[in-house]
């Protein structure tokens, strides 16, 4: 018996780990991985580095004096950057965000397990998901953190609360703070169920009084306390817009659409077909647990009873928090998305409190594994065109002078930023760049560049601010401007040839392939 169950415990691993691989695949496979705004990060990451070589005099933009919660992803591609290149950087930070979802889902589900944690499995056709292949990072990896927060609370428990997993706590949260809001703020909701279930449940009283659970509650708050200064802090800097969040509350989109919308990065109705098809297959395993005969109890792996009431509990308020929020809130857009994301996490850590026989939970691992392959080849297509146009780009904006100043003009909004990896290894200023103008990253332009921009006379140029995120008088100052993809018809007729002549009024085409043009000063 103790030989079969090392067997399909190493079987689980194996699945598991397949799983895994097949997930990092198309990231590993080229030396550029497309995502809308990771390069973006990776830029502005770069510049973090150049406080420590710049004098600020020298400077245009400064650091965000808000504390923003927008710092993790940004820190840590700017150490990266130390000794790698921004596409290497920005491939270790891809492969964090891609192995740690699977692997922080597994440590919570091996916190409810005795046995192979099969239900982990049910992580991987998630790794890949939309907010991931927009390239918001920090969201990314405050996904990885709020699941290591959830596995930090049940090894508190388990050791009675020591000291160390107190700090380990506290650490996690504050992380997890300058990585989103939104995780963080679920996982204080989270983290306030569980106390509620351990001190209100069922043998709550078991050997301990009333006060030893309040004791408790003071240091979960003290553990939460700094990042939630932060939150209010962030909240009353005028970075938000309060006003607008409650105009809005219950408006917004079609919100059944955005329910399935987080797993679709390619061809939408194909992927949601297959995602509704793995749900449908992950409910039917459910209605079959649960019709199970005289089920055992399920167990934590070291003892106690496990409760469903904690995840239940916070997939029922991820799912009222997804019906009435707006999905815009001031500047900060796609909220919807990453509350249904952290709706389908909860109910998965759901099925990973149920006693899953052998035979179901090899399924379970095959499932996962198979809709990872599915996602694969329903978006290889868009990976290699992705890879593609960001290879092109990179090699043609490496031939800009280092310390250059440059504009990005993007007709394809997807394309926008892909100018930004070479941008950073050339340490060039991007004075079109997005960051500087948005309250919620860690840089922005100095108030007073900020007001002379405002200022700038009309220029034709400014037909192109749409696509560049700057004023026409700003874009004809820059050494260098890059133009990625065709004019859009919106333009008008003759716009293409308007805006050449417009441009090399002041700057001469030096460069061309089939993703971007390059203009530099006369």
């Amino acid at each position: 018996m103790n030989t079969e169950r090392t067997w399909m415990r190493w079987l689980e691993r194996a699945l598991f780990l397949i799983g895994v691989l097949l997930v990092i695949h198309p990231v590993v496979s080229s030396r550029f991985f497309f995502t809308v705004d990771g390069p973006a990060h990776a830029y502005n990451a770069s510049l973090l580095l150049d406080l420590f070589d710049t004098p600020s005099e020298g400077r245009a933009w400064e650091v965000n004096p808000v504390p923003v919660p927008n710092w993790t992803g940004h820190v840590l591609l700017a150490l990266l950057q130390l000794v790698l290149q921004a596409p290497e950087a920005l491939k270790v930070v891809y492969l964090l965000c891609l192995v740690g979802l699977p692997f922080a889902f597994r440590a919570v589900v091996k916190d409810h397990s005795s046995g192979p944690p099969w239900a982990s499995s049910l992580s991987l056709p998630m790794a890949m998901h939309l907010p991931f292949a927009m390239g918001y990072l920090n969201f990314a990896i405050g996904i990885v953190l709020f699941l290591l927060i959830v596995h930090r609370w049940e090894r508190l428990v388990r050791t009675s609360f020591a000291q160390r997993q107190w700090w380990y706590l506290a650490i996690l949260l504050l992380v997890l703070y300058f990585s989103h809001l939104v995780p963080f703020l679920f996982a204080l909701i989270w983290l306030g169920l569980q106390w509620c279930y351990a001190a209100l449940g069922p043998g709550a009283l078991n050997g301990h009084a009333r006060g030893y659970w309040l004791r408790k509650a003071g240091r979960l708050v003290l553990c939460a306390l700094p990042g939630s200064l932060f939150t209010a802090a962030y909240l009353l800097s005028g970075s938000s817009d309060g006003a607008s969040l409650l105009a809005e509350w219950g408006a917004g989109p079609d919100r059944w659409y955005i329910l399935f919308l987080p797993f679709q990065n390619a061809d939408g109705p194909s992927e949601v077909l297959i995602w509704k098809m793995f749900l449908f297959a992950v409910g039917a395993i459910i209605l079959g647990l649960s019709m199970d005969i005289g089920p055992l109890p399920r167990q934590h792996a070291s003892g106690p009873p496990v409760s469903l009431l904690v995840p239940v509990g916070a997939f029922m308020i991820a799912t009222v928090l997804f019906a009435t929020l707006p999905d815009r809130f001031g500047k900060g857009g796609d909220v919807l998305i990453r509350m249904t994301l952290l709706m389908h996490l909860c109910a998965f850590i759901v099925i990973a409190h149920l006693p899953i026989p052998r035979t179901v939970g090899l399924s379970v691992a095959l499932l996962g594994c198979g809709m990872v392959v599915l996602q694969d080849h329903v978006r290889s297509g868009l990976h290699k065109a992705g890879e593609e146009r960001t290879r092109q780009c990179y090699e043609a904006c490496s031939k800009i002078p280092v310390g250059s100043t440059i504009v990005t003009v993007a007709f394809p909004w997807t394309d926008a930023h892909l100018a930004e990896i070479a941008a950073a290894d050339r340490h060039a200023l991007h004075l079109s760049n997005y960051e500087f103008i948005n309250p919620h990253f860690p840089l922005r332009w100095k108030p007073l560049v900020a007001e002379q921009m405002r200022m700038l006379p009309n220029d034709p140029l400014d037909r192109l601010g749409a696509y560049s995120n700057t004023r026409g008088a700003l874009i004809r100052v820059a050494d260098h401007i890059i133009v990625m993809g065709g004019t859009p018809v919106e333009l008008g007729p003759g716009a293409m040839f308007d805006m050449e002549c417009e441009l090399e009024r002041s700057h001469v085409p030096t460069f061309a392939n089939n993703t971007c043009r390059i203009y530099s000063r006369r």
